[in-house]
């Protein structure tokens, strides 16, 4: 989590491959390619749901 790519790097050397592994922090559009190509399993990228706008829901329920 919040590693820069070339820390990343060394750290996918390390496990190799022995586990699942996911990057996360600090990815968004302009870096993601970036990221992807140091070859992690996953990829989690906060800035998708950053800018999102919220929507006021409410549920009333009337008793008949």
């Amino acid at each position: 989590d919040n590693m820069p790519p070339a820390m990343i790097k060394e750290a996918l050397t390390i496990i190799n491959k022995q586990a699942i592994t996911e990057i996360s922090g600090g990815i968004n559009k302009s870096n993601l390619r970036e990221y992807a190509e140091l070859g992690a399993d996953l990829i989690s990228m906060g800035a998708l749901t950053h800018g999102a706008k919220s929507v006021d829901l409410s549920m009333t329920i009337f008793a008949v």
